[in-house]
């Protein structure tokens, strides 16, 4: 791993690093975006857990308030009636041809059904309804009377006539109707709240009715104005019609026109008949040309000749022959009589083989001469036909103008006759715009108050104030739980976040699978296969975090030198000789010599870790008299299996820790360490269990502190701080461990970056 790889990014939170006293300051490193600053859901459903009794509490006492206030209410009741908006013009009859509306623009199904619902507001419409139902003298929507009409009418919130019986009734029907049409679809809901349950669904569905023989009636209407105009113009388009067939059947007769078909005339059928048997003509006229040229050049290789079954008759019979006398030759002499015999067989064929090829030979001449006879008929035919159907072409353009218009003349006929059929079965059919889907029935319970809704929006309520509740208490919480916590309350820097981790001691269960994703097993072989393969390891962000953390120390290392760094901790079992170990180990990786020391005298635990004996260590080099400060490196540590890692373990027990710490000899090993390593990481006790961290800490550089997220108090992290201020050992920043980045949503997903888990 060099510099490079060591900024890459990873989830840790990096601050500027400011020593004060001794060093001083050092490089301001970059921080990610965000971090310490979100506040997420996951920290907050934490505290709210961790207090639930508060919360179920406060929920209970919601819900008792919400039953009270619904059983002091006085029930009402809703009638409900739904409608649903019919499509006429779309599907049965085509009825959209019998209405003037036309074809529907896109998003007009949407305004029919906001105009039907505003149709049914319609003041005219409720004020038929207020007549026949007489709701003028209903409790629900009679106007006030005595006292209370004086004293509406002296303050003027109302006038006489608004008072009055119908305009009054109107007015609180038109606020106590309710029309609505949810979402896409065709329903329109209908209702009314009344503490009469009964006038309730009485008043809904004799609103419902007169709608919908409004709508009916409309309907009818305007199909029966369709309806006439269509007559008129059906009578029109009949007569013109009829003038149009006769006039393209006249012409056709004075122009000598027969169709076969809708599209031939016989003329250019029997045109493309001659046509079919001239191209034959000249095909055969072709072949028994060919035919009489190869006879005169040879008949016997005409085709049709060689395969005659006469001539290869005779030629088998001549082959037969001939070889009769050749095996006849070799016995006898020519003058013998079966051979001359077998001679005078084969003379005799050879004459008959002769006549029939020239016979042959005529036949074929007289083939080819009816065949160029047949050819020029043909010919002669056609050129007379085609003429004839030229004539008729010129003649064509004029019938085809003819016949288009009678089709056209006789589409719209019966288009008309169509229409003015449909028109009567709509008028018969008395088909309304809308039909109703359910009448209104008499609620049996009342739609207010809602009991249980109530008790519900309590219970919810108070779910939501004991939630405040628990985070309130819960923020006021002095642990440290999450990264940029420590900058906003003591004002410390911040080197990283390293999240939690599996394991918490050396030995323990799973303790070898955190070490592993620092230290893989085979980077103790010595070959320096070092931090970046151990991202394959299973806990990959420790290992992430440990090179942020890395990233820090070697700025603090390049910008002012610091070569020794203790590190410690508030209180033990806070991961602190984990992070030691690990932070070496990465520290080594970057090629430079790291020494390791185990300043816990009293509970080493390094040793364990890299498995290095701890016979000999740190408590012998302070006990012993030899020289220190220029000790060969071999003298202040010994090697691990890794690479450029040494470790110095604690050593033997002794009685007296603290006069080994406050002896001079410590400062001469810290110099001579300095001298042969290139960094030296010390790992002390707990900071307020002993003072051991006191003594280690005068002969560092810096010192860093380790807090467990949820476990240290600020109280215990500001009392270290100050101590070590106090003895003028710079601070060089905190180290947040065991952090669960995905409680904050700050978890990083490396194989997302690494196919298959890997750089």
């Amino acid at each position: 791993m060099n510099e490079s790889e060591a900024a890459d990014p990873v989830p840790c939170q990096y601050r500027e690093i400011q020593v004060p006293s001794r060093t001083p300051a050092l490089r301001s490193l970059p921080a990610p975006p965000g971090i310490g600053q979100e506040f997420h859901l996951l920290d907050v459903a934490g505290m709210i857990l961790r207090r639930w009794w508060m919360v179920l509490a406060a929920g209970l006492l919601g819900m008792l308030a919400g039953f009270g206030v619904s059983v002091l209410q006085e029930p009402v009741y809703r009638g409900q009636a739904s409608i649903e908006s019919e499509k006429l013009n779309k599907d049965f009859l085509n009825l959209r041809s019998m209405l003037p509306e036309g074809e529907a623009a896109p998003g007009a199904e949407d305004t029919s059904l906001r105009t039907q619902a505003a149709l049914l507001r319609d003041e005219g419409l409720l004020a038929d309804v207020i007549h026949e139902e007489g709701l003028a003298t209903h409790p629900d929507f009679a106007p006030p009377a005595g006292w209370r009409k004086t004293l509406l009418t002296r303050s003027r919130l109302m006038s006489e006539a608004e008072l009055e019986p119908e305009v009054y009734a109107l007015r609180r029907l038109g606020r106590s109707l309710q029309v609505d049409a949810p979402g896409p679809g065709s329903i329109i809901f209908v209702s009314l709240e009344s503490h009469d349950a009964a006038a309730a669904a009485r008043i809904v569905n004799r609103l419902v009715g007169l709608f919908l023989e409004r709508q009916t009636k409309a309907r009818l209407d305007a199909i029966r104005r369709t309806e006439s105009v269509l007559l008129d113009r059906i009578k029109d388009l009949e007569s013109r019609l009829k003038a149009s067939e006769i006039e393209l059947q006249a012409y056709a007769q004075r122009s000598e026109m027969v169709y076969s078909n809708r599209s031939t005339t016989t003329a250019e059928e029997r045109l493309s008949q001659l046509e079919s048997q001239l191209v034959a003509a000249q095909v055969e006229r072709v072949a028994r040309e060919a035919e009489r040229d190869a006879s005169l050049a040879s008949i016997a290789t005409v085709k049709r000749v060689a395969e005659d079954p006469v001539v290869v008759e005779l030629q088998s019979r001549l082959h037969a022959l001939g070889a009769q006398q050749a095996e006849l030759l070799t016995l006898y002499q020519p003058e013998y009589h079966k051979v001359r015999s077998v001679t005078d067989q084969i003379q005799s064929v050879q004459n008959s083989l002769a006549d029939y090829l020239r016979a042959s030979a005529k036949k074929i001449g007289q083939d080819h001469d009816i065949a160029r006879s047949r050819e020029r008929m043909i010919r002669e035919a056609y050129g007379l036909q085609f003429a004839l159907v030229s004539r008729q072409a010129m003649a064509r353009v004029t019938y085809s103008m003819l016949e288009r218009e009678v089709e056209t003349n006789r589409k719209l006929y019966e288009e008309m006759l169509k229409r003015v059929k449909e028109a009567g079965i709509a008028s018969a059919l008395q088909a309304s715009g809308a039909r109703l889907l359910a009448a209104a029935s008499v609620p049996a319970w009342p739609s207010r108050p809602n009991t249980g809704l109530n008790a519900m929006m309590g219970l919810l309520f108070g779910l939501a104030v004991g939630s405040l509740l628990a985070i309130y208490r819960d923020s006021t919480d002095a642990r440290v739980r999450a990264p940029g916590e420590l900058s906003m309350q003591l004002s410390m820097n911040e080197l990283g976040a390293i999240p939690q981790s599996r394991t918490a001691s050396p030995g323990g269960p799973g303790s070898s699978l955190q070490l592993e994703a620092v230290v893989p097993r085979r980077a103790w072989s010595g070959s320096g296969a070092g931090l970046l393969p151990t991202l394959n390891a299973p806990d990959l962000e420790f290992g992430e975090a440990i090179r942020g953390v890395v990233h820090s120390l070697l700025a603090a290392n390049r910008t002012t030198g610091a070569r020794v760094v203790l590190i410690t901790s508030p209180s033990p079992g806070e991961g602190k000789s984990l992070v030691s170990v690990s932070l070496a180990v990465a520290l080594a990786e970057t090629d430079r010599t790291v020494l390791l020391v185990d300043g816990d005298l009293r509970r080493p635990q390094l040793h364990e870790y890299l498995d290095v004996p701890n016979i000999w260590g740190l408590s012998d080099l302070l006990s012993e008299r030899s020289q220190l400060s220029n000790a060969p490196r071999e003298m202040l540590g010994r090697p691990t299996g890794m690479e450029r890692l040494w470790l110095l373990p604690s050593g033997p027990g002794v009685e007296n820790v603290s006069r080994l710490l406050e002896s001079r000899r410590l400062q001469q090993f810290a110099e001579g360490a300095a001298r042969q390593f290139d960094l030296v990481v010390i790992d002390s006790p707990a900071a307020l269990r002993f003072a051991d961290y006191r003594a280690l800490g005068l002969v560092c550089h810096g010192a860093l502190l380790v807090l467990s997220a949820s476990q240290t108090a600020f109280s215990d992290i500001a009392e270290v701080r100050d101590r070590l201020h106090g003895d003028g050992v710079p601070v060089l920043g905190a180290l947040l461990n065991r952090w669960n980045p995905r409680q904050r949503g700050r978890g990083y997903g490396y194989r997302y970056y690494y196919p298959s888990g890997k750089l």
